[in-house]
């Protein structure tokens, strides 16, 4: 798979929106994930699929400890019952969130503990219409499929999500939502 390397992602986002290929929208989050505190160093790699269902190594990263000395968390994608969902090439859906991030964006789920619900604030996104590679915010190689979305509610910390994940995990709520 061809993939555009993108040298500085807010760039090609504001150029995006002012010459029309890229369209905001707002959404929340409404699925609830499964969450553990990741053990310094530990390595996640995060999957998804491209455009014909092949397995797409979106990012490999390490569990870091934020500015108080506290090890980020490991988010798992789950289904309806709370079990880890394995995608057709046998990956589980994980990722890194950093504790910080983590504490001010996820509440707890009070008959389930391991179950985590994010804050329903609306976040906007805008879907690409090709597949690229940047350096995220974590400061790590991100590759994201044509189709994808990116998180640019704050333009200096954009990231990625694949198209499957913002369908399963995500509801627009408003369209053409002006970014300036």
């Amino acid at each position: 798979m061809n993939s555009k390397m993108i040298e500085n992602i807010k760039e090609y986002v504001e150029n995006g929106i002012i010459d029309g290929s890229l369209i905001p929208v707002e959404a929340i989050k409404v699925a609830p994930i499964k969450a553990r505190r990741g053990l310094l160093g530990e390595t996640i790699i995060s999957w998804s699929v491209d455009q014909e269902g092949n397995p797409l190594k979106e990012k490999v990263s390490s569990v870091t400890l934020d500015e108080n000395g506290e090890p980020g968390w490991v988010a798992t994608k789950i289904d309806n019952f709370g079990n880890p969902i394995i995608d057709q090439n046998g990956n589980t859906n994980e990722w890194i969130i950093s504790n910080d991030v983590f504490l001010k964006s996820y509440e707890q789920d009070p008959e389930n503990p391991e179950l985590f619900k994010k804050i329903a604030i609306p976040q906007k996104f805008v879907q690409i219409n090709e597949t690229i590679t940047f350096n995220d915010r974590y400061n790590g190689l991100y590759t994201l499929a044509m189709g994808g979305y990116l998180n640019i509610t704050n333009l200096d910390k954009i990231y990625a999500v694949s198209e499957r994940d913002f369908t399963d995990t995500y509801k627009i709520v408003s369209d053409n939502t002006l970014v300036r």
